[in-house]
């Protein structure tokens, strides 16, 4: 059997609607044994690992700083998965370089399908179809949990915050340019919605400001940040180091 059916077979063995399927707190990859790790064979897109930067044929050498190197797939996937909205810490092999990247965990359910036709007609309630995965022999659909509303429904461009500009964004303290002196605010979510904090700024003044706020304690990862100014809001994914 090929290797990437191997794959899919360790990562998907339950059933759902008659399909295998898993359910998990994970970050949209499959995987396959190599030499120093595992390897990416498959990312879905918009998934976190798809906008976190990852590759196919990144080797993931430590997770959360444990290293990989004699481990199993399926010990491997064990560590990669976890709580959803908790962020996880590879460490990766590309190209001869050596990286860091930090990816906040989603909840998933992996579908094995026949192609992407089957994968939109897989009946799964409040998930969406996140992407089809597709190795040398095997197709697994992606979904992600969602609520019965987007968490971050599209933003239409009439109304989007222009007078409120995020140019930095650290763990102390964050800079923004203000056009109008009004009061905004700036909140904070994972990348799976939940409510993080949020801070009121009353005194704003035109020009630039630096803001200060602890987010010592928070993991490393990338987070939605959301400023709202007189009825109008914005959002960006920033990730704090």
């Amino acid at each position: 059997m090929h290797l990437f059916s191997k794959l899919f077979l360790s990562v998907a063995l339950f059933t759902v609607m008659g399909a295998a399927t898993e359910n998990y707190g994970g970050i949209g990859i499959a995987v396959y044994k190599s030499n120093r790790g595992v390897s990416i064979a498959g990312i879905a897109k918009n998934s976190p690992a798809y906008s976190a930067g990852l590759n196919v044929g990144d080797c993931i050498l430590e997770v959360d700083g444990v290293s990989l190197r004699g481990k199993s797939v399926a010990e491997a996937k064990d560590m990669i998965r976890g709580t959803s909205g908790k962020p996880v810490s590879l460490k990766i092999a590309r190209a001869g370089d050596v990286r860091h990247i930090d990816v906040p965990r989603i909840d998933l359910s992996v579908v094995n399908v026949k192609d992407k036709k089957e994968a939109n007609g897989i009946k799964c309630s409040n998930c969406k179809l996140l992407d089809v995965v597709e190795t040398k022999e095997k197709k697994a659909g992606f979904y992600i949990k969602q609520k019965d509303a987007p968490v971050f429904p599209e933003i239409k461009s009439a109304e989007v915050l222009k007078s409120v500009k995020l140019i930095s964004f650290l763990r102390k303290k964050f800079t923004v340019e203000v056009k109008t002196a009004s009061p905004f605010s700036v909140s904070m979510y994972t990348m799976d919605g939940s409510f993080v904090k949020r801070l009121d700024v009353s005194n704003a003044k035109k020009g630039q400001m630096d803001i200060h706020w602890d987010n010592t304690t928070l993991p490393a990862g990338q987070y939605t940040i959301e400023m709202k100014q007189d009825n109008k809001t914005n959002r960006f994914v920033k990730r704090l180091n």
